[in-house]
């Protein structure tokens, strides 16, 4: 993604912020950690580490993480709260990126293209990992008893 737009969807972090979290007030809560004023409090850390990963991977021709799988995370259960967290921020910063592009001098349709691909890049690589870390604890994870969450305890 270019500089440029990386300091444009910067700029507009307030509005950002602020979509991201209307977003996560519209879905219905899946679990009680998955509540939007719950969530609402890592925006801030999440924003931070999306824009410095964008930022690394400023590019001209070609997005830096093209390799990278651009796959959603998946959860078994459905109940993690990462899940719905990182798709109403990827929409949030989709909408931004939209509204830049728009303001901005009309750019090409590779480059504009580009910069949408290198945005999922980013925020699915951070949604994946944090999707995984919490499944990795999650009572309701493979091999473990649905009904049972207390399987192995006592």
């Amino acid at each position: 993604m270019h500089e440029s737009l990386v300091e444009a969807l910067h700029e507009r972090r307030p509005a950002i912020k602020s979509r991201w979290s209307d977003l996560l007030h519209i879905e219905r809560a899946a679990t009680p950690l998955a509540h939007p004023d719950t969530l609402v409090h890592l925006l801030d850390e999440t924003l931070d580490n999306i824009f410095e990963a964008l930022r690394g991977h400023l590019v001209d021709d070609e997005p830096a993480s093209l390799s990278a799988p651009a796959a959603r995370p998946f959860c078994e259960c459905g109940r993690n709260p990462f899940l719905h967290y990182y798709m109403a921020g990827e929409r949030a910063l989709l909408e931004a990126l939209i509204l830049t592009q728009a303001e901005t001098r009309p750019c090409d349709a590779p480059t504009r293209d580009l910069a949408v691909l290198d945005l999922y890049l980013v925020v699915r690589r951070f949604a994946r990992g944090d999707v995984s870390v919490f499944c990795s604890v999650c009572q309701y994870g493979a091999g473990r008893d649905a009904e049972s969450p207390l399987v192995g305890a006592g």
